[in-house]
């Protein structure tokens, strides 16, 4: 079985095996929109809107899937624009790896 002790903001998972303890951080949660801007959103404003971090707002750009836009040399997010992109991706159906990796080989052949 495993333990927890508390330190700080993280917890401690205490293995019963003997091996190194592992590190378990506190879950995101995401910050009221009352509380963010209501024009515009920084990386920052997105990262705590959607309960994520900073580098997973990143990645989502990079791959082309977040609304956004670049002004003076930074990424600028339209909350009106990020709350459509979410509720999307909400109602989307998620295919499988499986069924992904199905289709890709018969594209092949």
């Amino acid at each position: 079985m495993n333990e927890c002790s508390t330190v700080g903001s993280e917890q401690q998972a205490v293995s019963s095996e003997g091996g190194p303890p592992r590190k378990k951080f506190a879950r995101r949660m995401p910050v009221p929109l009352e509380e963010l801007p209501k024009d515009m959103w920084l990386v920052e404003h997105v990262a705590k809107a959607l309960g994520r971090s900073e580098s997973w707002v990143y990645k989502r750009v990079a791959e082309g899937v977040l609304p956004h836009t670049k002004r003076t040399g930074g990424l600028v997010f339209i909350p009106a624009h990020v709350m459509t992109w979410l509720t999307a991706e909400d109602d989307s159906p998620k295919a499988s790896r499986r069924t992904t990796r199905a289709k890709s080989a018969r594209s092949r052949a």
